[in-house]
């Protein structure tokens, strides 16, 4: 699929969502609930990539097998997170670091940012803990700026990677909306619903990405098989 094509689908996409949400009675139940329709839709969508691309890595028998592996294991992983690695099905306790329950990525950065606060009421020696590891990652940014603007190059010659980039692009922004609603929630300001609507957007739009991508793997090892 042209990226001109998908950036149509996607804005019809969220279109149709959104009339739904303000017209239609239970669909903000429906579109914004974990364990309801567009949740549902997300991790189906996951295990469709990940099915995809475990496919073409035990089909293809020639050329690298790396490009399947990643799609497999992001696929998995990402099924995983939606998923909260099964705490609610399988009915297990996650555990806990500084006291915020560790059930999902993004539960990182909730911790990170208490780390962060408690070196910084440490005093100086905490802030400059922080100003030094700010320092050694400008330094190996810039060290390794060459290798990694070629890397980024040599990848965008390859679409089903624009789609795994796409797919981090908007996991990306589902996550930044969580920690937005989780931070206004601790300082007693509302979140209001729609933005959990488009929380729930991106993340189904990651998985429309990952699913795309996996599909153009696939359509090459076809193009390949028949040649």
């Amino acid at each position: 699929m042209k990226l001109r094509n998908f950036g149509l689908f996607l804005c019809a996409f969220y279109l149709v969502a959104s009339i739904a949400f303000f017209t239609i009675p239970g669909a903000p139940t429906a579109l914004t609930r974990e364990d309801h329709l567009l949740e549902n839709t997300t991790v189906a969508l996951y295990l469709l990539a990940g099915g995809i691309a475990f496919f073409t890595l035990v089909r293809r028998r020639f050329g690298s097998k790396t490009l399947p592996f990643i799609f497999l294991g992001l696929s998995l992983f990402a099924t995983a997170e939606e998923l909260s690695y099964g705490e609610r099905f399988i009915g297990f306790e996650a555990f806990h670091i500084y006291g915020i329950k560790f059930d999902s990525l993004h539960d990182s950065f909730d911790i990170a940012f208490e780390v962060v606060k408690d070196l910084i009421q440490a005093g100086f020696f905490g802030v400059l803990f922080l100003l030094l590891l700010a320092l050694l990652a400008g330094f190996l940014c810039l060290v390794f700026r060459h290798a990694m603007i070629q890397a980024l190059i040599t990848s965008l010659r390859h679409q089903a990677i624009i789609y795994v980039m796409l797919f981090f692009v908007f996991g990306g922004l589902g996550i930044c909306f969580d920690l937005i609603a989780k931070t206004l929630r601790n300082w007693g300001f509302a979140f209001h619903v729609w933005g959990t609507l488009l929380e729930e957007l991106f993340e189904t739009t990651a998985s429309i990405a990952l699913v795309i991508g996996a599909i153009i793997l696939l359509r090459e090892k076809l193009a390949r098989t028949e040649v």
